[in-house]
């Protein structure tokens, strides 16, 4: 973006006497003016953005351009923009596969003892790294002392987001538990993180048809394994794609074995 398109972009905020301005002014000058309306985007802190060099202006000048994306109340809109920031930050974003690659060792989820300790650490992790960026990203299950959130696990950009970890994109992915509720409304946004496949799926509910995709049975609600073909076929700007790990951090992860969680609490706070 160059410093006549920072300009127009000052015009439509209102912001006047600013045609002296370098283009690091002009992006701190708008950054004021949009930053309170991101609804979840964090800012880069009043003290970097006085020594943005004119190389790094222009990507924070992409930055800006997504901010305004963000007020868009179209669920599909912000996850996209998601996206964006995701593909901005890949050494954040190797790191976090590299932890998603750890849990999926150290807590084969094949055990019953590991599902929900594998499935939370997930969440833990992708929230982890979407603060890091810059994100707001608050975690739901913290508003109930005794139990969880019913379906979603995190509120991002306004938008309440059930997560799903699996290891692969083989298998249907439950949605709900049918023991809890006997009417279930299934309309979600979900994001669904297939570790072994490198993937984030951005699945806004508005994308899937219920009569194709849903499925029911006597104990829970999920997504046919066949909506994630449709989504790498014909909506992969919804998919974010994981940098690769490095030789270093596939060493490393050779060198893990499974924990044994339960003789790990017996014999280290029951004996």
């Amino acid at each position: 973006m160059n410093k006549k398109e920072l300009l127009g972009m000052c015009k439509e905020l209102g912001i006047t006497k600013c045609g002296s301005k370098n283009k690091s002014q002009l992006i701190h000058l708008i950054n004021s003016k949009t930053l309170p309306d991101t609804s979840g985007v964090l800012t880069t802190p009043e003290d970097q953005l006085a020594t943005i060099t004119d190389q790094q202006s222009t990507a924070y000048c992409k930055k800006i351009q997504r901010w305004w994306r963000f007020n868009s109340k179209r669920v599909i809109t912000k996850f996209k923009s998601v996206i964006d920031l995701l593909k901005c930050n890949p050494t954040i974003m190797q790191q976090c596969l590299f932890q998603l690659y750890k849990i999926s060792i150290l807590y084969d989820p094949k055990k019953n003892e590991n599902k929900f300790i594998y499935g939370k650490l997930i969440e833990k992790t992708l929230i982890y790294a979407m603060k890091h960026i810059g994100f707001y990203v608050e975690d739901l299950d913290k508003n109930h002392l005794i139990g969880a959130e019913y379906k979603n696990d995190i509120k991002l950009l306004q938008i309440n987001i059930s997560i799903k970890g699996k290891l692969n994109a083989k298998g249907d992915i439950i949605l709900l538990n049918k023991k809890s509720k006997s009417v279930h409304n299934v309309k979600m946004e979900v994001l669904l993180c297939c570790i072994r496949t490198h993937k984030l799926y951005f699945i806004p509910s508005s994308l899937v048809d219920s009569n194709i995709y849903v499925k029911e049975d006597a104990g829970c609600i999920s997504y046919k394994s066949k909506l994630i073909t449709m989504f790498n076929k014909t909506h992969q700007d919804c998919i974010y794609q994981f940098p690769d790990l490095s030789e270093l951090e596939k060493n490393e992860l050779a060198k893990l074995e499974p924990l044994d969680i339960m003789s790990i609490l017996f014999n280290g706070t029951i004996l």
